[in-house]
């Protein structure tokens, strides 16, 4: 007995050490200083889309897709990877909790107002899943590449930023940050901010890297993605315990049926951070586990396993090398392996590869109603034909560019890259713990939309044009966009946090410390196991000694 007493002790400390697996020691932590409309509840937010100025597509088989922009496309995810909406229905506290998700022109890719220093100055991110740091553009990018109609972080102007001697530079598809830094400063997103928040600015970048309305982007990956190497917005929050539950969730909206001006801003959605809003869905949501295999801590992506794969009913044979799927917010279109896109595409007559000058594109007969179903924790999701077929190849053509195309990833990386063209049909939803994406249906079947900043939006108009154009960066531009999920390494000198925080910022940068948090915010109580929970070493090995001593 006593020797089964000791065989259960080792199979309990076994599993308890996994899941209290500690991180390295860390002396630079990022900290949720405050909450500012004191709810309990997550908050959610207006996120603005944004289409490429020069991609004329998303009429579907009425108009003419642009040649240039599927190849600037396709461009940027291959790099990032290689290493109609319904009635504003929400209650008004629950719009006091959100933050309108907004959209530039024909649903290439969506973005949010984040708040940045002291006093705040505010920028619109994209907020993209497929990668982990957030950058701005400075006001000292001040070459010829850096745009002038940009809004640019004045680091001058606020009170609580941090610099440091750390480097960053970050390679895209169709452009790249050639030289930033990280830095830290108070950050806002969706009413929590965060002091001492790491992030980069970028000082120089190459042509067309980026341009108006967007100023940089927001990775909503895990940490082990971060080129910076410091603790996402959203991660900190969780890690902190400073969230109603630990999730954050989209709701995509469509607009591609009504936008005439590859210039507007529509309102494009909902972003919701820390709570689950089932005002916002219809029916259970269906988790999918995100597998521990990505990454340097076994979870990076936001990744899961693709059960099947059919196109008008037909199956597609899906590999079992090529079944797991980045679901990225930062991208507009669907990337696949060259074998399964090609299987793909031979479910219907008539489809074959476009010319050379649309490497990795297929055409269809404009006639055909294409639909494409993916299965996803044993459910089967349809992506219909207004979402897939991105328009004629020439005026007067009768084949049509699919919106599904081929990409490779890198090595150890997931095989397929599920962006924009998926996720406006469902309501998605990422959770911190355990580790899964789940998927429900729109309420009514439609996104639901917040107002959008009137006075913001005003001069993102102003500074926006249909002539412009964008480049690589994450998630910015059209088609099969790019979130950063695999951008070239920066410089990774970074100092950690405590080991009971799990946090970590930028080399050189100081420990944040708490301010305040609204005294009615209530968070429930959860277990230690959790990383981030601040369970102190010494906590944690009386814990365990506590165990083995109930086992004797």
């Amino acid at each position: 007995m006593q020797i089964l007493s000791h065989l259960v002790v080792s199979a309990v400390v076994a599993t308890t050490v996994a899941s209290f697996a500690l991180p390295p020691n860390r002396t630079r932590t990022a900290q949720v200083i405050k909450r500012e409309d004191g709810s309990s509840a997550g908050v959610r937010m207006p996120v603005y889309r944004r289409d490429h100025p020069k991609a004329p597509r998303g009429f579907g088989a009425d108009h003419v897709v642009s040649i240039e922009w599927l190849n600037y496309e396709s461009n940027k995810l291959r790099t990032k990877h290689s290493g109609k909406q319904g009635k504003k229905s929400l209650s008004s506290r629950q719009k006091r909790q959100a933050a309108a998700l907004a959209g530039y022109g024909m649903d290439s890719f969506y973005f949010a107002t984040v708040k940045i220093g002291t006093p705040a100055q505010d920028f619109n991110l994209v907020l993209d899943t497929g990668s982990a740091d957030m950058w701005v553009v400075a006001t000292d990018c001040s070459s010829s590449n850096c745009p002038s109609g940009v809004r640019k972080f004045d680091s001058s102007k606020s009170s609580t930023f941090k610099s440091s001697s750390q480097s960053f530079h970050v390679s895209y598809g169709s452009g790249a940050i050639t030289d930033g830094r990280v830095v830290a400063d108070t950050v806002s997103l969706a009413n929590f901010t965060i002091d001492s928040l790491s992030f980069a600015e970028a000082l120089d970048m190459q042509k067309n890297t980026i341009t108006s309305p967007v100023s940089g982007i927001m990775g909503l990956g895990f940490e082990s993605l971060a080129s910076s190497g410091a603790t996402p917005f959203w991660e900190t929050l969780m890690i902190q315990n400073k969230v109603q539950e630990r999730v954050f969730s989209f709701q995509l909206a469509y607009n591609t049926d009504k936008v005439r001006s590859s210039s507007e801003i529509n309102e494009g959605g909902i972003f919701t951070l820390g709570v689950l809003d089932q005002s916002q869905y219809s029916g259970d949501i269906n988790w999918v586990t995100v597998p521990r295999r990505y990454g340097n801590t076994g979870i990076g992506y936001w990744a899961i396993p693709m059960d099947a794969m059919k196109v008008n009913g037909n199956t597609v044979n899906l590999p079992s090398n090529y079944m797991d799927a980045v679901i990225d917010t930062g991208t507009t279109l669907i990337g696949g392996p060259y074998e399964v896109v090609r299987n793909l595409y031979a479910q219907i007559p008539g489809a074959r590869q476009a010319s050379s000058n649309m490497n990795g594109y297929y055409i269809f007969p404009c006639n055909t109603d294409f639909k494409l179903t993916l299965t996803f924790g044993g459910k089967d999701y349809v992506i219909d034909n207004d979402n897939l077929n991105l328009g004629r190849m020439s005026t007067g053509s009768s084949m049509c560019v699919g919106a599904v195309f081929v990409q490779a990833t890198g090595n150890g990386m997931p095989s397929w890259i599920i962006g924009d063209s998926f996720l406006k049909t469902v309501f998605s939803v990422y959770r911190y713990s355990p580790q899964s994406i789940g998927f429900a249906s729109l309420k009514n079947g439609k996104a639901q939309t917040l107002p959008l900043d009137l006075a913001n939006t005003a001069s993102v108009k102003a500074t926006s044009s249909a002539s412009g154009s964008f480049t690589g960066a994450p998630g910015i531009g059209g088609g099969t966009g790019s979130s950063a999920t695999s951008e070239s390494s920066s410089v990774r000198t970074i100092t950690r946090g405590s080991a009971a925080t799990g946090l970590a910022g930028g080399s050189g940068l100081p420990s944040p410390s708490v301010v305040s948090v609204p005294s009615n915010m209530t968070v429930p109580a959860r277990s230690g196991a959790l990383r981030g929970s601040a369970l102190s070493p010494a906590a944690f090995a009386a814990a365990i000694f506590a165990m083995i001593l109930a086992a004797f």
